[in-house]
């Protein structure tokens, strides 16, 4: 009687340790929702991040989001995304972000609500508590994260980046993550960005300080990946009027040094 009491006590002990555990997780979850909240939307390309909630009652953590569907069929999307929502999953335990770490910890269910802008349909993807864990099992190498950063960058260009400077191309070749910017020279002629560049690294600096300066978590995260990958940053400027091609490098050696770490 005595040890059936015993192993009774150790068993309900040990049950409330792990719902302490579990319920220090959900805090841990919350206020991480709580200040990602704070930056949001946030804009991703074709669809934006515009809310996080927990619903304890339910067991669940929410991420809504909105689709420019004029951008991108919304059931293609779908399809996609649930392909892909488990894969990405395990690829965000990137070592900085404690959130799914956090996430798996609490045992909640994450649920993807998601909403066509313009046709108003609204599609769910649920993701299990035991699925998550399950995913964070899976060890994905920064160079695949990093692939995956870029697959997600050549979605959004063309893109205009000023000074009469358009992207349209984003790739990795060898070591440098690499950005085709075409200028149509109605502000600065491919002469004198061709001279710029022999008399110091004007560009290359503007590289760093474009790193340096943004706000946009995505763009963080990309130079996150870049350090840790060891990689540099190069920019081709082109033009359809000549046949002058400027090129500006920010070596790896350079952009580990130089571009500051964000928290």
């Amino acid at each position: 009687m005595k040890s059936y009491l015993f192993a009774l006590t150790l068993a309900l002990l040990c049950f409330s340790s792990c719902g302490m555990k579990q319920n220090r997780a959900v805090k841990d979850v919350i206020k991480s929702v709580e200040k990602t909240n704070k930056t949001l939307p946030i804009d991703y390309g074709v669809y934006s991040l515009d809310k996080m909630e927990v619903d304890e009652k339910n067991n669940l953590c929410i991420n809504y989001l909105t689709l420019d569907d004029e951008q991108r069929d919304f059931d293609r999307f779908m399809a996609e995304f649930e392909e892909t929502a488990l894969t990405n999953f395990s690829m965000s335990f990137d070592g900085v972000n404690r959130f799914p770490e956090a996430l798996v910890k609490s045992k909640l269910d994450l649920k993807y609500v998601i909403k066509a802008k313009h046709s108003n349909l609204v599609k769910e993807v649920l993701l299990t508590a035991k699925q998550l864990e399950e995913a964070s099992k899976n060890k994905v190498s920064t160079k695949d994260l990093l692939i995956d950063a870029v697959e997600k960058l050549q979605e959004t260009v063309p893109v205009e980046a000023g000074h009469g400077l358009v992207i349209t191309d984003i790739l990795i070749d060898g070591d440098y993550l690499v950005y085709k910017a075409k200028n149509d020279e109605s502000e600065i002629p491919m002469q004198d960005l061709e001279m710029a560049q022999k008399q110091g690294p004007v560009q290359e600096e503007k590289i760093i300080e474009s790193f340096n300066t943004s706000k946009d978590p995505s763009v963080n995260y990309l130079a996150k990946l870049l350090k840790e990958a060891g990689m540099g940053v190069k920019y081709i400027y082109y033009t359809d009027k000549s046949s002058i091609q400027v090129d500006a490098y920010v070596s790896p050696q350079q952009f580990k040094k130089r571009v500051r770490d964000k928290k």
